[in-house]
């Protein structure tokens, strides 16, 4: 491998960057429920960027931001006005650059 003269390596990981989230899923319950947080991350230290959407489950669920940095909170809010009362599902996932992906379930009664 050529590495150009100047070129700091940071890090040497052993494999493949993977994007964690805090929560495994979350559930919202009520007419108003609160909004809830959960924290993107890496298997490495090095802050890197992130791109999170609703990929699944339609407009009731939002995130706080599109974009950040690996450590930072993603906020997670819904709105269930319009709903007829059951229970609605809903996925986002977060991708960072160079394929690593995570998605988190939710569900709203």
């Amino acid at each position: 491998m050529f590495i150009p003269s100047g070129t700091r390596i940071r890090e040497v990981i052993p494999g493949l960057v993977t994007a964690r989230l805090s929560k495994d899923r979350i559930d919202f319950q009520g007419a108003s429920p609160p909004a809830q947080t959960i924290r993107v991350a890496t298997n490495i230290a090095e802050p890197m960027p992130f791109a999170a959407k609703v990929k699944s489950g339609g407009a009731w669920l939002s995130t706080n931001r599109p974009t950040g940095q690996t450590g930072d909170l993603l906020t997670v809010s819904a709105n269930p006005a319009g709903l007829a009362p059951g229970v609605y599902s809903a996925t986002i996932q977060v991708s960072i650059p160079g394929g690593a992906l995570a998605a988190t379930p939710f569900r709203s009664r």
